[in-house]
């Protein structure tokens, strides 16, 4: 029975048997609504706020992880000056931003996230958008000042 239905089957007496005390046709027909109230507060969460003793950058994420300027960056994963960049095949590093989902494991130099582990030396290929300032970011670790960054979407295989 869907919402609408619900509230109408509710508000309409809920086929109700009124010879029998008010409080019983009350619990029966509340019952519903006050489930149908938890689970809607259940689907709802809120992304973490940025981790502060991690080396990427981060934004709060507002939106379903996709393609965001389907833009690629692609490199090598490295931890320079306590800062997590990407490095191209031309040396160009461009530090990415990351949505606060992707959680920093210190002891194997991952950033976990979208399903995906990427490792510091490993190569990575990121969806989203490049920027010229951390504008976007919530955090931007020490370390992490450049002349181009990386708003990530995605992560791809």
């Amino acid at each position: 029975m869907d919402a609408e239905l619900l509230l109408r089957h509710v508000w309409e007496g809920g086929g109700m048997d009124l010879t029998k005390p008010p409080g019983a046709a009350l619990v029966r027909t509340s019952m519903p609504v006050v489930v149908l109230g938890i689970v809607l507060v259940g689907c709802s969460s809120s992304p973490p706020p940025p981790d502060t003793k991690s080396p990427a950058a981060a934004y709060v994420r507002t939106t379903e992880s996709g393609p965001g300027n389907a833009a690629l960056l692609e490199g090598i994963l490295r931890l320079q000056r306590g800062c997590l960049v990407v490095e191209d095949e031309s040396g160009r590093r461009t530090v990415p931003i990351f949505p606060t989902d992707f959680v920093w494991d210190e002891g194997t130099s991952t950033l976990t996230g979208f399903d995906h582990s990427l490792a510091v030396a490993g190569h990575v290929s990121l969806g989203g958008g490049y920027n010229d300032s951390a504008a976007g970011a919530d955090y931007v670790p020490a370390g992490c000042e450049s002349a181009e960054y990386f708003i990530v979407h995605s992560v791809g295989d």
